[in-house]
């Protein structure tokens, strides 16, 4: 819910009243992946969210999910997802054209 906010390990240990080494150790071991990584890739999965729906440019996405910086977004979501977040829209443009309407099933 506050992915564009500033979220640190630091403060999610803090919040569950453990050290930061405990919680790092126990969040790697419990989900696999270390705080940071986790967060990485809630951001990068809202992003995609956004982008799909067609309801935000790449921009404002962006912000929406922390990353000021329009460049850099692009380029973390390049290496995570394979492509850049312009062709990802174009994508789901391109599969949403071809999907039939409510409206045009009901006929």
């Amino acid at each position: 819910a506050k992915l564009a906010y500033e979220i640190h390990a630091e403060d999610m240990a803090r919040c569950v009243g453990l050290s930061l080494q405990y919680f790092n150790a126990l969040f790697k071991a419990t989900v696999g992946i270390t705080p940071a990584e986790f967060i990485h890739e809630c951001r990068m999965q809202k992003a995609k969210e956004l982008l799909t729906t067609g309801r935000h440019k790449i921009g404002a996405a962006a912000r929406l999910v922390g990353f000021w910086d329009a460049g850099y977004f692009t380029a973390r979501f390049r290496t995570h997802f394979g492509v850049s977040p312009r062709t990802l829209i174009a994508q789901a443009r391109a599969i949403s054209s071809v999907r039939p309407s409510f409206s045009s099933e009901r006929r």
